[in-house]
């Protein structure tokens, strides 16, 4: 009798839940919609090649909104990693490449491109650099001999919707003091800091920000430009190293405003920015003689306003990752994509490299051409130059 109470009670048991599990199903609210990314959308790679980017620019999580507006040639960019497989270029930034963040396979013909904006001495992790080349195909920087290159900014003729020959009215009257520098990374290994103390000895200089005793809001954006038009006659665009084709926004956004840039670099600047238009500290034999110029200058406005006659026939293109993105759009081919993981221990380096569909490798080495043919080196009072290898 017990047994068959308890045979019963098991078998109602069964019942009961079998019941409660089919009832579970019966009443679940429903998943909800999935919900495409905006930079995911429905993609056919077949017509529109994929450039996927790694890793955020800088501290941004885009690329200054490249990835949010519409390119403008036939390729899609995206940060959806989950279309790894799918993209034709992968492109990293160095500064914020993460070597336990990589791609677990590299696709082949798949082209990996490494990007940095910094110079060879703001370009930490060298070793790490060092492995990653190997999977690197391509190149793009500041430097004018990379694979693409992207500078900061470029001067381009006006076109015939511009107004032509316009007179820029430089308030010259109003300009009661000479040198401005606005600067928060002090001792850089360009020299800047030493230059611009010596050049205060024969002209004033006044430094704002960490490195000065002026100050002026950051958040206030351009405020600080304007301020320095109105009010001083030049403006020391220095750089914080002295290295091959290295300029940056430093000059770029100076040229929006009537306030003569003096330039410290390691760009040709005759070749990229108008003739007439700069003064080049480094093209003086010692900065004394850089003062006596530019009081020379503060002194005659029709020479001092000479130097914005350019305004006229050039505009100012700044750094535009579009035109990046669709340069290497421009240069994309189809390929069969097959996978090849990094952690297999037999993986072939030189097979990875022969997956690049872009570029030519004329660099054999990225870190030998980074670090040595970048050639850098600092301004110094006593020798002039000391050469970094």
């Amino acid at each position: 009798m017990f047994f068959f109470v308890n045979n019963t009670y098991r078998h109602w048991t069964l019942v009961i839940a079998g019941l409660l599990f089919c009832l579970y199903f019966i009443i679940k609210p429903a998943d909800p919609p999935v919900r495409e990314s905006p930079e995911s959308p429905a993609i056919n790679p077949a017509v529109q090649p994929i450039i996927l980017l790694w890793t955020p620019a800088f501290d941004s999580d885009s690329w200054w909104g490249a990835t949010s507006l519409p390119l403008g040639c036939d390729c899609i960019v995206t940060r959806n990693r989950s279309l790894l497989p799918q993209a034709k270029v992968v492109i990293f930034y160095w500064r914020n490449t993460n070597l336990k963040d990589l791609p677990k396979y590299k696709f082949e013909g798949q082209t990996w491109i490494w990007h940095h904006m910094e110079s060879p001495m703001n370009t930490y992790r060298r070793s790490s650099l060092t492995a990653f080349s190997n999977y690197i195909d391509c190149w793009s920087s500041y430097r004018a001999d990379s694979d693409f290159p992207t500078p900061y900014g470029t001067i381009i003729p006006k076109n015939q919707s511009h107004e032509s020959h316009k007179s820029v009215s430089v308030p010259f009257s109003k300009k009661s003091r000479n040198v401005a520098w606005m600067v928060s990374n002090c001792g850089a290994s360009s020299g800047r800091d030493e230059y611009a103390k010596e050049l205060a000895r024969y002209i004033d200089v006044d430094i704002y920000g960490a490195c000065g005793s002026f100050k002026c809001p950051s958040s206030k954006g351009s405020y600080c430009y304007e301020y320095f038009e109105k009010k001083y006659r030049y403006y020391l665009s220095f750089e914080n190293s002295i290295c091959t084709d290295y300029y940056t926004e430093k000059i770029i956004n100076l040229l929006n405003y009537t306030v003569i840039p003096i330039v410290l670099g390691g760009a040709n600047y005759s070749s990229v920015l108008p003739n007439h238009s700069y003064i080049d500290a480094l093209s003086f034999k010692s900065p004394r003689y850089l003062a006596m110029l530019l009081r020379s200058l503060s002194a005659d406005e029709k020479r001092y306003n000479s130097y914005f006659e350019w305004k006229s026939r050039f505009t100012i293109n700044n750094n535009d990752y579009r035109t990046l993105f669709c340069q290497i759009c421009s240069r994309l081919k189809q390929s069969t994509q097959s996978r090849f993981s990094f952690s297999s221990p037999t993986k072939d380096h030189r097979q990875l490299r022969r997956s690049n569909v872009l570029c030519n490798r004329r660099h054999k080495d990225l870190v030998s051409w980074w670090f040595n043919e970048g050639s850098c080196k600092s301004w110094t009072p006593i020798n002039r130059f000391k050469f970094w290898s």
